[in-house]
């Protein structure tokens, strides 16, 4: 009951408290797998397209992000923040590529991604380690593709993920990011207004940095300045 009742305290904090505190990793520890959905462990938000649950948009979005990336099965593919490992389980029964290898700051869902990949069978092509995207214990030029789904906005920064991805990808590989932004600046002041709560809402509570508040503008000259 201690622990409980520790934990809902801690739940509270970080709902309510826009200074809680807490690391990413810490932030995805306490919300577990509590708000996830019914038959998935999938985080990102999903592409709702042409979906109408969000266990099928949030598969529509990884697989969206393969197609955009050309996922082949002669792949070497590195995904940075593969929370639960639903998306690599999914490409590698869809896309089949060679192998892939994640990377993942929060240990508890390192830990339940490798149980998961142990059932599926796949060990021996799904690498999961914990590892910074930031700091990727990843060798030069030895990856064909590198993803992030719905994860480089928590990465201080973008810009030294880009680097990092950069300088493992062999000559000719590709960088894939589906990603979260705020929206360009409105000119009416009402929205406006709405637009600066929502994102420092966001941003408080997922621990997204300064550095990483920019639009969609600027996220492409950086990528294209590279």
């Amino acid at each position: 009951m201690i622990d409980a009742t520790k934990r809902f305290c801690a739940y509270l904090n970080w709902l309510l408290n826009p200074v809680h505190g807490r690391s990413t990793s810490q932030v995805y520890d306490l919300i577990g797998i509590a708000a996830l959905t019914d038959n998935a462990l999938y985080l990102n938000l999903g592409y709702w397209q042409e979906a109408d649950t969000i266990e099928d948009a949030s598969e529509a979005l990884a697989l969206l992000v393969a197609d955009a990336g050309r996922m082949a099965e002669s792949d070497t593919v590195l995904d940075c923040g593969f929370g639960f490992g639903d998306q690599d389980l999914l490409w590698m029964r869809r896309k089949n590529p060679l192998q892939i290898v994640g990377l993942n700051v929060t240990a508890s869902q390192v830990a339940r991604a490798r149980e998961r990949v142990v059932e599926a069978g796949l060990e021996s092509r799904i690498d999961l380690r914990e590892g910074s995207a930031t700091d990727m214990p990843i060798d030069d030029a030895s990856v064909d593709l590198v993803l992030a789904l719905e994860s480089a906005f928590h990465f201080n920064t973008r810009e030294r993920f880009f680097d990092e991805a950069f300088r493992v990808l062999k000559p000719g590989g590709r960088l894939v990011t589906g990603d979260i932004l705020p929206m360009p600046r409105s000119d009416r002041f009402r929205m406006r207004l709405r637009q600066r709560i929502s994102w420092y809402l966001v941003a408080s509570r997922f621990n997204i940095p300064e550095e990483n508040a920019y639009t969609i503008e600027p996220y492409v000259a950086k990528l294209g300045s590279l």
